[in-house]
């Protein structure tokens, strides 16, 4: 994983004992395949953003209100960064997730 450095290139993120504040500064490097489901969870593969391959209807949950679904429409090649709780199986877009 990289992590976005501040002053003199001193690293505003560590690998180890990172706060949750510290964490969201990570650049995500690692690709996740996700499959769009509405039982299963996309936070255990720490997706921190979301790649569209494929665009279509995107409908996800986020981590602050799990219980709220919210779709868009998105485009292939776009970037969206956001932690998501889940990609729902509404969803007609093709996404990827990026992680540490």
């Amino acid at each position: 994983m990289e992590y976005v450095t501040g002053e003199a290139g001193a690293p505003l993120a560590t690998a180890a004992g990172q706060s949750t504040q510290a964490a969201l500064l990570a650049i995500p490097t690692t690709p996740n395949a996700i499959t769009p489901s509405d039982a299963t969870d996309t936070s255990t593969l720490t997706t921190r953003g979301l790649v569209v391959s494929v665009g279509g209807t995107l409908a996800i949950r986020g981590t602050g209100a799990p219980s709220t679904t919210v779709s868009f429409t998105v485009v292939a090649g776009q970037y969206i960064p956001i932690v998501c709780s889940r990609v729902m199986a509404a969803t007609t877009a093709t996404v990827v997730g990026l992680g540490a």
